[in-house]
């Protein structure tokens, strides 16, 4: 397969299983020499700033030398953008020779098991990742969860140095249950027997994760209130852990490491340290005299991403708690701008929640429709809540219309863009970008505030 036929076979799969499970995958990867083992890994979870969080880890692992396999979801303009090796994204002629590859072995373990039939979509990305860190002799991979953790393809990962599950909030309820305590244990599926974890999940989302944790003997460290690390539990495992994460953090000047950290990627930035600490402790190979240059260099775009020139926030706040880290980052970053929205939502997404946590009255919406597989709400629909929110708010059929006249109207106020993946992938290409890495450099790249210079 050529890309472009790569890529169709791939939006031909069904996204996932019927009924959920790793029997199949974990078969199919069996049979293939499990290459996701292949390397040290680290395996990261959670609703929110799990994808921030991976990206400073294998950002750092880079920057010290270490060659780094890294896998995020979802992307924004290309599927490339997933995969990573060495900070660089799988490029179209290894993406379509990996996926040919993979569907010939699909096929075959399909004919080979009826019953259990070819991978889903998720798993054959998956199985991208996992082949092409093998295939690039990857020495360590940096993992990011999809959706919910016991499920998820990317579980097959047998022992990972650490485990992480970020944050907790209410996202996928229709598959991961209605409330925070079900929803952490689903994404506490992956700790594995005797794996440290790192959270920083509190009140029931925290106590669903220790009983986890207290059955498979992991030893587990949170992140309290006061940017603190502590022991969740009295074993001497965590005890001598948290000590020596401690100590590792006071060599490498933590607090000046963070100063541009500003916004929710604080809290990331301090979790991904941690993480790094144990993966020294663990693996004897060191990494955080890199972490303050891995933050510089840090990029994940459509988060907290500032366009200067286009007085542009682009976030891919997609529920409720996303949405309150935003409000609090940009009630931060931009306390006296007046500020519009350019916003829409995919049809099961928490809108209305969203919008109530986003808006207050004089804030101006500009509700768009973006094009893609799955449903949108309708932009009639958002105007409906965000007039009964108290703020001004008008449908557009497009970003582009939506981003046009927000521009007319007062080009002065702080415009954010956010409610859906999708909404970035159109303001990227409103503003030409062919990949997300050319939104990090160039004339429209924000220069200030300060910590937005890179994304």
């Amino acid at each position: 397969m050529n890309y472009q036929e790569a890529i169709e076979y791939v939006e031909s799969l069904a996204p996932t299983q019927i009924k959920p499970g790793l029997e199949r995958f974990s078969l199919f990867m069996s049979e293939n020499g499990n290459p996701q083992n292949n390397c040290p890994s680290l395996h990261i979870a959670g609703t929110n700033g799990k994808g921030s969080v991976t990206c400073m880890l294998a950002q750092t692992l880079v920057e010290a030398g270490i060659k780094t396999g890294r896998y995020t979801g979802p992307h924004l303009l290309k599927f490339n953008e997933r995969f990573e090796v060495d900070a660089k994204a799988i490029s179209d002629m290894q993406l379509a020779a990996v996926l040919t590859k993979l569907r010939s072995l699909s096929e075959a373990f399909a004919a080979k098991h009826p019953e259990h039939g070819k991978l889903s979509w998720f798993e054959l990305l998956t199985a991208t990742a996992f082949f092409h860190f093998a295939e690039n002799q990857a020495q360590a991979s940096v993992v990011e969860v999809g959706l919910g953790g016991r499920w998820d393809a990317s579980n097959v990962l047998k022992a990972p140095v650490v485990s992480a599950i970020v944050s907790i909030g209410l996202d996928h309820m229709h598959i991961l249950g209605e409330t925070e305590s079900l929803i952490a244990a689903e994404k506490a599926g992956i700790i594995k027997e005797g794996v440290p974890l790192i959270t920083a999940c509190k009140a029931e989302a925290l106590a669903s994760i220790l009983q986890t944790a207290r059955q498979k003997q992991a030893p587990v460290i949170c992140l309290g209130e006061k940017e603190n690390f502590y022991a969740a539990g009295v074993s001497k495992a965590e005890k001598e852990m948290l000590q020596a994460l401690k100590l590792r953090l006071e060599q490498i000047d933590i607090e000046s490491c963070l100063k541009k950290q500003l916004g929710y990627q604080r809290q990331n930035a301090l979790l991904s340290a941690a993480i790094l600490a144990i993966w020294e402790i663990r693996t004897k190979k060191s990494c955080l005299s890199k972490f303050s240059s891995a933050l510089e260099n840090f990029f994940w775009p459509g988060r907290l991403q500032f366009i200067e020139s286009k007085n542009l926030l682009l976030d891919g706040a997609h529920n409720e708690s996303g949405a309150k880290a935003l409000k609090e980052s940009i009630d931060e970053l931009f306390p006296k701008k007046e500020r519009s929205f350019i916003i829409g939502f995919y049809q099961t997404k928490q809108a209305e929640q969203i919008l109530k946590t986003l808006l207050k009255p004089g804030d101006r919406v500009f509700a768009s429709e973006s094009q893609g597989r799955r449903a949108v709400l309708p932009s009639a629909e958002i105007v409906r809540m965000a007039e009964a929110l108290g703020a001004e708010a008008k449908s557009y059929k497009s970003f582009a219309e939506a981003f046009a006249e927000a521009e007319r109207l007062d080009p002065a106020r702080l415009k954010i863009a956010t409610g859906s993946f999708a909404v970035l992938a159109a303001a990227y290409d409103y503003m030409g970008f062919k990949t997300v890495e050319e939104s990090r450099s160039g004339v429209i790249q924000c220069s200030t505030p300060e910590i937005f210079r890179r994304g």
